[in-house]
Protein backbone atom coordinates (compact mmCIF):
# COMPACT_ATOMS: atom_id res chain seq x y z
CA UNK A 1 0.00 0.00 0.00
CA UNK A 2 2.71 2.39 0.97
CA UNK A 3 4.86 1.70 -2.69
CA UNK A 4 1.44 2.75 -4.33
CA UNK A 5 0.75 5.72 -2.40
CA UNK A 6 4.39 6.57 -3.59
CA UNK A 7 4.30 6.13 -6.85
CA UNK A 8 0.95 8.10 -6.93
CA UNK A 9 2.74 11.47 -5.24
CA UNK A 10 6.00 10.32 -7.65
CA UNK A 11 3.35 10.94 -10.92
CA UNK A 12 1.76 13.93 -9.45
CA UNK A 13 5.18 16.00 -8.95
CA UNK A 14 5.44 19.63 -10.69
CA UNK A 15 7.27 18.82 -14.17
CA UNK A 16 6.01 15.29 -14.61
CA UNK A 17 3.20 14.53 -16.81
CA UNK A 18 -0.63 14.43 -15.42
CA UNK A 19 -3.66 13.43 -17.57
CA UNK A 20 -5.54 16.83 -18.44
CA UNK A 21 -3.26 19.14 -17.26
CA UNK A 22 -0.20 20.64 -18.84
CA UNK A 23 3.81 19.33 -17.71
CA UNK A 24 4.75 22.60 -15.13
CA UNK A 25 8.23 22.97 -13.73
CA UNK A 26 8.30 25.01 -10.48
CA UNK A 27 11.40 26.26 -8.35
CA UNK A 28 11.00 27.63 -4.93
CA UNK A 29 13.70 29.07 -2.51
CA UNK A 30 12.31 28.98 0.97
CA UNK A 31 14.77 30.84 3.52
CA UNK A 32 13.53 30.68 6.95
CA UNK A 33 14.31 33.07 9.69
CA UNK A 34 12.93 31.32 12.16
CA UNK A 35 15.62 28.28 12.87
CA UNK A 36 16.86 26.17 15.27
CA UNK A 37 18.34 29.09 16.34
CA UNK A 38 21.55 27.87 18.46
CA UNK A 39 19.32 25.24 20.50
CA UNK A 40 15.57 25.62 19.75
CA UNK A 41 14.34 21.65 18.96
CA UNK A 42 11.70 22.92 15.52
CA UNK A 43 10.14 19.55 15.35
CA UNK A 44 6.83 20.49 16.04
CA UNK A 45 7.02 23.54 13.58
CA UNK A 46 8.01 20.70 11.66
CA UNK A 47 4.16 19.12 11.84
CA UNK A 48 2.28 19.23 9.42
CA UNK A 49 -0.52 20.45 11.95
CA UNK A 50 1.47 23.21 13.86
CA UNK A 51 0.50 26.59 13.31
CA UNK A 52 3.41 28.02 11.71
CA UNK A 53 3.59 25.01 9.36
CA UNK A 54 0.07 26.17 8.69
CA UNK A 55 0.61 29.74 7.83
CA UNK A 56 3.33 29.09 6.08
CA UNK A 57 2.06 26.66 3.57
CA UNK A 58 -1.34 28.83 3.17
CA UNK A 59 0.98 31.86 2.72
CA UNK A 60 2.71 30.31 0.12
CA UNK A 61 -0.57 29.11 -2.07
CA UNK A 62 -2.06 32.06 -1.83
CA UNK A 63 0.90 33.92 -2.96
CA UNK A 64 1.98 31.31 -5.84
CA UNK A 65 -0.71 28.92 -6.74
CA UNK A 66 1.95 26.20 -4.93
CA UNK A 67 1.02 23.66 -2.68
CA UNK A 68 3.30 21.98 -0.23
CA UNK A 69 2.82 18.23 -0.07
CA UNK A 70 5.95 17.90 2.52
CA UNK A 71 8.52 19.78 3.51
CA UNK A 72 11.76 18.00 3.37
CA UNK A 73 14.47 17.84 5.86
CA UNK A 74 18.42 18.41 5.10
CA UNK A 75 19.33 18.62 8.66
CA UNK A 76 20.95 21.49 10.61
CA UNK A 77 23.58 23.99 9.41
CA UNK A 78 27.33 23.47 11.16
CA UNK A 79 30.54 25.12 10.32
CA UNK A 80 33.31 23.46 8.18
CA UNK A 81 36.72 24.97 8.60
CA UNK A 82 40.36 24.04 8.62
CA UNK A 83 42.30 24.51 11.98
CA UNK A 84 39.89 26.57 13.22
CA UNK A 85 37.30 26.60 15.37
CA UNK A 86 34.07 29.02 15.57
CA UNK A 87 32.80 28.54 18.86
CA UNK A 88 32.80 32.04 19.20
CA UNK A 89 31.74 34.68 16.75
CA UNK A 90 35.06 36.15 17.44
CA UNK A 91 36.68 33.90 15.28
CA UNK A 92 34.66 34.22 12.43
CA UNK A 93 35.77 37.76 12.00
CA UNK A 94 37.48 38.60 8.51
CA UNK A 95 36.74 34.35 7.65
CA UNK A 96 35.46 33.89 4.14
CA UNK A 97 32.52 31.73 4.30
CA UNK A 98 30.50 30.00 1.86
CA UNK A 99 26.86 30.28 2.52
CA UNK A 100 23.81 29.36 0.51
CA UNK A 101 21.37 31.81 0.57
CA UNK A 102 20.86 35.50 1.68
CA UNK A 103 19.60 34.66 4.69
CA UNK A 104 22.74 33.29 5.81
CA UNK A 105 24.99 35.48 4.27
CA UNK A 106 23.07 38.63 6.48
CA UNK A 107 23.51 36.13 9.32
CA UNK A 108 27.39 35.80 8.51
CA UNK A 109 27.77 39.75 8.35
CA UNK A 110 26.09 40.04 11.43
CA UNK A 111 28.61 38.21 13.06
CA UNK A 112 31.53 39.15 11.59
CA UNK A 113 32.10 36.82 8.53
CA UNK A 114 32.45 37.57 4.74
CA UNK A 115 29.71 35.60 2.65
CA UNK A 116 30.04 34.08 -0.74
CA UNK A 117 26.98 32.32 -2.17
CA UNK A 118 28.34 29.03 -3.38
CA UNK A 119 26.49 26.27 -4.73
CA UNK A 120 26.46 23.06 -2.99
CA UNK A 121 28.06 21.72 -5.84
CA UNK A 122 31.46 24.24 -6.02
CA UNK A 123 31.60 24.98 -2.43
CA UNK A 124 34.15 21.61 -1.90
CA UNK A 125 36.61 23.16 -5.34
CA UNK A 126 35.70 26.79 -3.18
CA UNK A 127 37.40 25.79 -0.39
CA UNK A 128 40.15 24.08 -1.82
CA UNK A 129 41.59 27.01 -4.03
CA UNK A 130 41.36 29.25 -1.15
CA UNK A 131 37.86 31.30 -2.10
CA UNK A 132 36.42 30.41 1.15
CA UNK A 133 37.98 29.79 4.28
CA UNK A 134 34.94 27.71 5.65
CA UNK A 135 32.08 26.43 4.44
CA UNK A 136 28.32 26.45 6.24
CA UNK A 137 26.05 23.40 5.26
CA UNK A 138 24.29 20.13 6.63
CA UNK A 139 26.60 17.94 8.72
CA UNK A 140 25.53 15.42 6.17
CA UNK A 141 27.70 17.24 3.49
CA UNK A 142 30.75 15.50 4.92
CA UNK A 143 30.10 12.46 3.13
CA UNK A 144 28.04 13.39 0.47
CA UNK A 145 29.98 16.50 -0.54
CA UNK A 146 33.09 14.81 0.18
CA UNK A 147 34.08 17.78 3.02
CA UNK A 148 35.91 15.78 4.73
CA UNK A 149 38.58 15.83 2.58
CA UNK A 150 39.40 19.53 2.81
CA UNK A 151 38.16 20.36 6.05
CA UNK A 152 39.32 18.98 9.52
CA UNK A 153 37.25 21.15 12.26
CA UNK A 154 33.47 21.05 12.84
CA UNK A 155 31.53 23.63 14.76
CA UNK A 156 27.92 22.48 15.79
CA UNK A 157 26.25 25.85 15.62
CA UNK A 158 23.00 24.31 14.34
CA UNK A 159 22.22 27.75 13.51
CA UNK A 160 19.44 27.13 10.69
CA UNK A 161 17.25 24.32 9.77
CA UNK A 162 17.12 23.87 6.13
CA UNK A 163 14.18 22.43 4.39
CA UNK A 164 12.83 21.89 0.88
CA UNK A 165 9.06 22.00 0.05
CA UNK A 166 7.95 19.45 -2.15
CA UNK A 167 5.30 21.10 -4.13
CA UNK A 168 2.36 20.40 -6.54
CA UNK A 169 0.55 22.85 -8.72
CA UNK A 170 -2.91 23.82 -7.52
CA UNK A 171 -4.59 23.79 -10.40
CA UNK A 172 -3.11 19.74 -10.55
CA UNK A 173 -4.23 19.84 -6.86
CA UNK A 174 -7.95 20.24 -7.46
CA UNK A 175 -7.90 18.37 -11.10
CA UNK A 176 -7.26 15.05 -8.46
CA UNK A 177 -11.21 15.15 -7.14
CA UNK A 178 -11.04 14.27 -3.37
CA UNK A 179 -10.36 10.84 -3.14
CA UNK A 180 -7.15 11.75 -5.31
CA UNK A 181 -6.13 14.49 -3.03
CA UNK A 182 -7.02 12.22 0.39
CA UNK A 183 -4.73 9.57 -1.34
CA UNK A 184 -1.85 12.11 -2.07
CA UNK A 185 -2.29 13.74 1.58
CA UNK A 186 -2.00 10.40 3.14
CA UNK A 187 1.26 9.41 1.13
CA UNK A 188 2.70 12.86 1.99
CA UNK A 189 2.49 12.79 5.67
CA UNK A 190 3.92 9.06 5.84
CA UNK A 191 6.62 10.14 3.37
CA UNK A 192 7.41 13.26 5.71
CA UNK A 193 7.23 11.34 8.70
CA UNK A 194 9.91 8.60 7.46
CA UNK A 195 12.32 10.91 6.25
CA UNK A 196 12.17 12.98 9.34
CA UNK A 197 12.60 10.20 11.64
CA UNK A 198 15.26 9.34 9.44
CA UNK A 199 17.22 12.11 9.62
CA UNK A 200 18.40 12.00 13.08
CA UNK A 201 19.91 8.40 12.10
CA UNK A 202 21.43 10.00 9.41
CA UNK A 203 23.41 13.23 10.89
CA UNK A 204 24.55 10.76 13.68
CA UNK A 205 26.34 8.48 11.25
CA UNK A 206 27.88 11.70 9.69
CA UNK A 207 29.08 12.71 12.65
CA UNK A 208 30.58 9.32 13.56
CA UNK A 209 31.92 9.34 10.23
CA UNK A 210 33.95 12.28 10.61
CA UNK A 211 35.44 10.96 14.07
CA UNK A 212 36.40 7.87 11.49
CA UNK A 213 38.15 11.02 9.49
CA UNK A 214 40.43 12.36 12.12
CA UNK A 215 38.29 15.64 12.17
CA UNK A 216 37.57 17.27 15.29
CA UNK A 217 33.52 18.34 15.83
CA UNK A 218 33.24 21.44 18.71
CA UNK A 219 30.45 21.60 20.54
CA UNK A 220 29.10 25.01 22.02
CA UNK A 221 28.56 26.22 25.53
CA UNK A 222 25.58 28.05 26.63
CA UNK A 223 27.89 30.91 26.67
CA UNK A 224 28.71 30.41 23.63
CA UNK A 225 25.42 30.45 22.81
CA UNK A 226 24.32 33.58 24.12
CA UNK A 227 27.40 35.35 21.77
CA UNK A 228 26.37 33.69 18.79
CA UNK A 229 22.30 34.85 19.32
CA UNK A 230 23.25 38.47 20.56
CA UNK A 231 25.49 38.74 17.27
CA UNK A 232 22.83 37.37 14.96
CA UNK A 233 19.83 39.08 16.75
CA UNK A 234 19.34 41.72 13.94
CA UNK A 235 18.42 39.27 11.49
CA UNK A 236 15.00 38.65 13.37
CA UNK A 237 14.28 42.32 14.13
CA UNK A 238 14.99 43.05 10.51
CA UNK A 239 12.58 39.97 9.29
CA UNK A 240 9.86 41.36 11.64
CA UNK A 241 10.14 44.80 9.87
CA UNK A 242 10.15 43.19 6.05
CA UNK A 243 7.47 40.40 6.77
CA UNK A 244 4.50 42.24 7.99
CA UNK A 245 1.35 40.29 9.12
CA UNK A 246 2.67 36.87 8.08
CA UNK A 247 5.75 37.82 9.65
CA UNK A 248 4.15 39.12 13.50
CA UNK A 249 2.27 35.87 12.98
CA UNK A 250 4.71 33.36 12.71
CA UNK A 251 6.78 34.98 15.68
CA UNK A 252 3.83 35.04 18.10
CA UNK A 253 3.53 31.41 16.94
CA UNK A 254 6.98 30.81 17.45
CA UNK A 255 6.86 32.63 21.10
CA UNK A 256 4.51 29.92 22.08
CA UNK A 257 6.26 27.40 20.50
CA UNK A 258 9.40 28.39 22.60
CA UNK A 259 6.89 27.59 25.97
CA UNK A 260 6.86 24.28 25.28
CA UNK A 261 8.50 21.62 26.62
CA UNK A 262 9.84 20.08 23.39
CA UNK A 263 11.34 23.82 22.50
CA UNK A 264 11.80 25.62 26.32
CA UNK A 265 15.06 24.03 27.01
CA UNK A 266 18.92 25.31 26.08
CA UNK A 267 21.88 23.72 25.81
CA UNK A 268 23.11 21.10 28.85
CA UNK A 269 25.17 23.39 31.10
CA UNK A 270 25.34 26.60 32.80
CA UNK A 271 26.42 29.96 32.00
CA UNK A 272 30.19 31.59 33.25
CA UNK A 273 29.99 34.42 32.50
CA UNK A 274 27.03 37.45 33.48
Amino acid sequence: MRKSLLLVIALLLPGLPHAGAEPTKLRVTLQLPISSHLGVNLMQFKTEDSEMRQLLDKAIIEATGIRVLWWQSYGSSVFFSKARDVRHPGNLRGQKVRVAGENMATFTRQCGGEPFLISASKQLQAIKDGTVDMIMTSISGVVSRELWKVTDTITRTEHAAAEFPVIINEKVWQSLGAHGQSAVAEASKVVERDLREQMADIEAKAYAFAGEKGMKVHELTPDDVSEWRACSAPLVEDYMKEAGALGSRLMAAYGKLRTQLCCSAGLAGTFSKR
